[in-house]
């Protein structure tokens, strides 16, 4: 899981950048003009940043054994997928009509 994570961390940093990972195309008009990425990781997957950079998070709780560690990280990974599929898919389809 680690080599798609620096991957994803990667192809964010290299073909859009931090601000508008950071969710700058659902706020500032000067992103919303910009096409939908398609290169690095997000070749392979839509949702690369919800599919992998959120291990990050796992992280600490699996080096440190820490059950409640864990726990937050299962509950911010799920937590971060209901606010992708209740609002910001829906961003998706008017941004970027995907």
């Amino acid at each position: 899981m680690i080599i798609p994570m620096l991957y994803t961390f990667y192809s964010v940093i290299r073909y859009f950048g931090i601000h508008r990972a950071a969710g700058a195309d659902h706020f500032l008009p000067e992103y919303r003009n910009k096409q939908f990425v398609r290169k690095g990781i997000y070749k392979y997957f839509n949702n690369a940043m919800y599919l992998f950079a959120l291990f990050i998070v796992w992280i600490p709780g699996l080096i440190l054994g820490s059950i409640i560690a864990i726990l937050l990280a299962l509950f911010n990974y799920v937590y971060v997928w209901v606010h992708y599929y209740t609002l910001e898919r829906a961003d998706f389809q008017i941004i970027y009509g995907v």
